[in-house]
């Protein structure tokens, strides 16, 4: 069985492919490469995937206007049997090109078709492209039940979708040389895009006022204002509050995430998807609160105590610090959602629908 899978060479999904490929590839039966889709923006970064080079194609897409043409030749003359996208705007900004690129392959490649949705948006548009793709598509892949559900309730045909978890890797305990916290205090970070809709600014008013936190947030900026915001709000906290406004390396994350006594993810995102920052925390045995954004239902399903209403995380900061018991209850908790969710286990379930893709013989 040979697949090549279409992804970002920059970025969570990115990384997700490189883990679901190194899996993919360790099991008898299947040849699995990628084709690493690079824009402009992004071409001095293109080192950050480090994919067995043999495994990876880099596809530098000049402009969102031509990637189509450029990936429909690569695809027909690619020997895959199946072309498993990993879907998202920010790879596909353009939401009628991406459905010409799929009449495209069905007109002129005889190849199976799976498309993994890392973003379901609620507007019309989108489901409505996505309605329309369907008709092009052998099958598409989801992380959550939550997201499937909200799909069918929208016209789209249950036989068509999958649910597959978002992959945990399993991350032994590990003393790194880079140290970002300078004090004995209570650990806490957060981190992704520093943007509003990610409610740094919200969640940190309260936290700030606690003098023996220690807090770090850490992400690219994509809005200016809220740096500016999280700056203002350093000048007159009682909590020692750092902020990292860049994007950090695997290494630097790693070992900011190691010394974390809790990682809080507080996103203001009504549309479905799945983080791989909180999947890297569950494999780290870390303790991770969350909004109840759709984004973590599978998280807050398994481990209610995560779930945080009305911002109030302080409240749950103080049950952490003043309950060890709780603490440990919670931390086993995390590594069983690890467990079940493992990089091993995903791929398999993916291995086994690609046969069943092949068979014509869906899920569901």
């Amino acid at each position: 069985m040979k697949v090549v899978l279409i992804t970002e060479a920059f970025g969570g999904i990115a990384t997700y492919s490189e883990f679901l490929l190194r899996e993919l590839n360790a099991i008898a039966g299947i040849d699995s490469r990628g084709i690493w889709v690079l824009y402009p923006q992004n071409y001095e970064e293109q080192n950050i995937t480090k994919f067995i080079p043999s495994k990876r194609i880099t596809l530098k897409i000049p402009c969102s206007d031509c990637f189509k043409d450029l990936l429909i030749t690569r695809i027909r003359r690619d020997p895959s049997e199946i072309i498993h996208f990993q879907y998202d705007l920010s790879i596909f900004p353009s939401q009628n090109h991406f459905l010409e690129l799929l009449k495209e392959i069905r007109r002129q490649a005889s190849k199976k078709v799976i498309i993994t949705l890392h973003s379901i948006y609620t507007d019309h548009l989108f489901i409505k492209m996505i309605n329309n793709c369907q008709m092009f598509t052998d099958i598409f892949i989801v992380h959550q039940e939550n997201a499937r559900n909200f799909l069918i309730s929208k016209g789209m045909n249950p036989n068509k979708i999958a649910t597959i978890p978002h992959g945990s890797p399993i991350i032994k305990p590990n003393s790194y040389k880079i140290r970002f916290f300078k004090k004995n205090l209570f650990k806490i970070v957060m981190v992704g895009f520093l943007k509003k809709t990610k409610a740094f600014k919200e969640t940190l008013s309260s936290l700030i006022t606690k003098d023996d936190l220690e807090i770090i947030v850490a992400g690219m900026v994509k809005e200016s204002e809220v740096v500016r915001q999280i700056e203002q709000l350093k000048q007159k906290a009682k909590a020692t509050l750092t902020i990292i406004p860049r994007f950090l390396t695997d290494q630097e994350f790693m070992a900011l995430m190691e010394e974390a006594n809790c990682i809080i993810l507080p996103y203001e995102q009504n549309y479905f998807s799945s983080s791989g920052i909180l999947h890297f925390a569950a494999g780290m045995k870390k303790i991770v609160l969350v909004s109840p954004s759709p984004k973590f239902r599978e998280l807050t399903k398994k481990i209610p105590f995560c779930s945080v209403n009305n911002g109030n995380y302080l409240k749950r900061i103080e049950v952490l610090q003043n309950s060890p018991e709780i603490v440990n209850q919670v931390k086993e908790k995390m590594a069983s959602f690890a467990r079940d969710t493992s990089w091993p286990i995903i791929a398999k379930k993916t291995f086994k629908l690609y046969k069943n893709v092949l068979r014509n013989n869906y899920p569901h």
